[in-house]
């Protein structure tokens, strides 16, 4: 069987290349790269984690074994995008930090040290990369993708690029119903109006990927929602109506961790004018309305 031929970094996640809705890719892209497995439920107070890869070969039942995947854990799984090589285990958990000035701004890590992961490697070069792709100008491989880490390879040395510290996965156990001031309980909030220029985002749709950033939030061991920060364009996310540290917890009317396919959210899209998602914002559910304008 001939190997898989490797596919080059992409830009954009590749809903953005399908052509479809940028606007909607952006609140959705996050989605793509940083949610492991939605609807999938976790211990509490665990994070989502790679698993370590084997020295021997998988067990075949493994897999059959294994509960039901999302479509989004199908998607980032899926063959094409590579598998990591098989390392010392030892030699991984050991590789010194690099010295390269990349910085990592997001991770997928879908298990066995396989993912993907959006690396900057300086300036406005912030692409997304899966395990077996070249960084930047043949700086490095992407050699295996961990929870809060990646592992590359150089010169044939493994070397560890982090999460910037207090960006890895969180599980957010922070609020409960009962902590929630009686005002926001009582009160009915007010729906969130924005507007974005659909053809400013068309026309340079690079903005999707300079404007946030996106990490899976778990609450009671099961997937809440999406929390997203600005990172270069902070007036581009206030425009959409959004603050630092809201979680985006469904999308036209669709709870995140539900979602299956999220191509047909965006083909559901394409000739619509306004995007209803719904956000968790200090304790508070709120809808929030972005309208597309020419």
């Amino acid at each position: 069987m001939p190997p898989s031929p490797r596919l080059l970094p992409l830009p954009l996640p590749w809903i953005l290349s399908a052509g479809l809705l940028a606007v909607t890719a952006w609140l959705i892209a996050g989605l793509v790269w940083s949610i492991a497995v939605p609807g999938y439920t976790y211990p509490s107070g665990t994070t989502v984690h790679a698993e370590r890869a084997p020295a021997s070969r998988p067990d075949p039942s493994a897999e059959a074994d294994a509960p039901p995947r999302s479509g989004y854990t199908r998607s980032a799984a899926f063959s094409p995008f590579g598998t990591s090589r098989e390392a010392a285990p030892q030699a991984v958990e050991n590789a010194p930090e690099t010295r390269l000035s990349l910085e990592l701004l997001g991770v997928l890590a879908t298990g066995q040290g396989n993912g993907s992961a959006i690396i900057s490697a300086g300036g406005a070069n912030v692409e997304l990369y899966h395990v077996g792709d070249t960084i930047g100008n043949q700086l490095a491989t992407l050699h295996q993708v961990r929870a809060d880490r990646v592992i590359l390879e150089r010169e044939g040395r493994l070397e560890t690029l982090r999460l910037p510290r207090g960006d890895e996965l969180r599980v957010d156990g922070s609020r409960s119903d009962t902590d929630q001031r009686p005002s926001q309980a009582a009160a009915s909030p007010a729906p969130i109006t924005a507007n974005i220029s659909r053809s400013r985002w068309l026309d340079d749709p690079q903005r999707a990927m300079n404007s946030l950033r996106a990490q899976p939030v778990l609450r009671d061991g099961a997937l809440l929602g999406i929390r997203v920060t600005p990172t270069r364009n902070q007036r581009e996310f206030e425009r959409a109506g959004l603050q630092e540290g809201d979680i985006i917890t469904s999308v036209q009317g669709q709870q995140v961790r539900d979602i299956e396919d999220p191509e047909q959210i965006l083909a559901g899209l394409g000739d619509s004018d306004r995007v209803n998602i719904t956000i968790e914002r200090d304790g508070q559910t709120l809808p929030l309305t972005i309208e597309l304008t020419e």
